[in-house]
């Protein structure tokens, strides 16, 4: 995989591994952590997520998912869903 940024043409570069991506229900309440990376284009700093798993790390109905959550956003913070 390599990520292209369309507007500058160049590829992406990693700028961050293992960035989480936390997804949302219609009424903003956290649904799943997802783990992936971060590439950022090297001349207009625009920036992406790409490198999903098949699978998210946790979802909403586990017992464990706030501490998941938690445990990310303290560690290399997570990016959330807009709503």
């Amino acid at each position: 995989m390599r990520p292209v940024c369309v507007e500058c043409r160049v590829e992406m570069l990693p700028s961050k591994n293992n960035r989480g991506w936390l997804t949302k229900l219609s009424l903003g309440r956290p649904y799943e952590l997802w783990a992936s990376d971060e590439y950022e284009c090297p001349r207009c700093e625009k920036k992406i997520l790409t490198g999903f798993g098949a699978n998210p790390i946790s979802e909403h109905f586990h017992s464990d998912f706030d501490d998941w959550v938690r445990t990310w956003r303290d560690r290399d913070g997570v990016i959330e869903e807009a709503e």
